[in-house]
């Protein structure tokens, strides 16, 4: 059902669940009848056609990569992005979603939006005062909500393969007169192998080098606490499927070290209080 219903968003956690389906048979029937037998049956030929076919998916990949046709690191062809979510800055819906697929306006250099209803009732010719911004109705442009944004791509300039420039952490502002060389992290590797350095040698400053917040500790503190407890539970299944002991598990499902999450941006928003509103609460002292 949950495979009909496209709930399973990668192949790992549809192996899981399947593995598991055999093993619940076979635990809650005695070994040797019908359905243990038949669920151990099935489980072997479940791990063959899996490898099987894990093998065909990886050899496609690699071909889609050799021809350019997908990114050399993810094996994605296009990389969209979730469309971008607008807010009306109208009185008559303040910080109201602008619903996907209408009709809106926008102006100040994409900063300030209002949906279709409140821009009927804007005045022809008055000004629109908005803190940073005065513009006019007239000025505002007309556009629908159906953007959908593909990420953009960038060459190596030596195996000359192509990547996200997301996957690749390439940054296209840095790179306006298009004269930056860039070499993908596997031409990187075979450089670095021929000379033999095994460690990085950038001066960039990374994730941890960013200044740090209340909002970014603790998010970073819970989500380190989520994955290490997620790891040790893979590497108790791990040791007691494979019969190994539980620091060789833990050394096979490590990930490429702790998870850093820093805060980039903060935003402060001004709402308009109508009329009414005020009126209404006026007894208060409000706002």
């Amino acid at each position: 059902k949950k495979l009909e219903n496209g709930c399973y968003h990668n192949l790992e956690d549809f192996e899981g669940h399947v593995h598991l389906t055999f093993d619940n048979a076979m635990l809650y029937n005695p070994e040797g009848s019908v359905v243990y037998n038949m669920a151990k049956e099935m489980k072997e030929k479940f791990i063959k056609d899996y490898e099987i076919l894990m093998k065909q998916l990886m050899e496609e990949e690699d071909q889609k990569r050799k021809n350019g046709e997908a990114c050399l690191l993810c094996g994605c062809e296009k990389l969209l992005f979730e469309p971008p979510v607008f807010y009306c800055n109208g009185l008559n819906c303040p910080s109201k979603r602008i619903r996907r697929n209408s009709y809106y306006y926008v102006g100040g250099n994409n900063q300030y939006h209002w949906c279709h209803q409140c821009f009927q009732e804007l005045k022809d010719g008055r000004t629109i005062e908005l803190g940073d911004l005065s513009i006019r109705k007239e000025q505002l442009t007309k556009k629908k909500n159906d953007e959908v944004h593909e990420e953009s791509w960038v060459q190596c300039d030596r195996c000359e393969r192509w990547i996200h420039q997301i996957c690749a952490l390439f940054n296209t502002r840095q790179n306006k007169d298009q004269r930056s060389e860039y070499a993908c992290p596997r031409c990187t590797i075979e450089e670095r192998k021929k000379k033999g350095q095994s460690e990085g040698t950038s001066s960039t400053p990374m994730a941890e080098d960013l200044q740090r917040t209340k909002l970014s500790e603790f998010l970073e503190a819970h989500v380190r606490e989520k994955m290490n407890e997620h790891l040790q539970e893979e590497a108790k299944k791990k040791s007691q499927a494979d019969g190994i002991s539980m620091e060789e598990a833990i050394k096979l499902t490590e990930m490429g070290g702790a998870i850093t999450i820093r805060q980039v941006t903060s935003m402060d928003k001004k709402l308009e209080v109508r009329e009414r509103m005020k009126k209404r609460y006026a007894f208060k002292n409000y706002p």
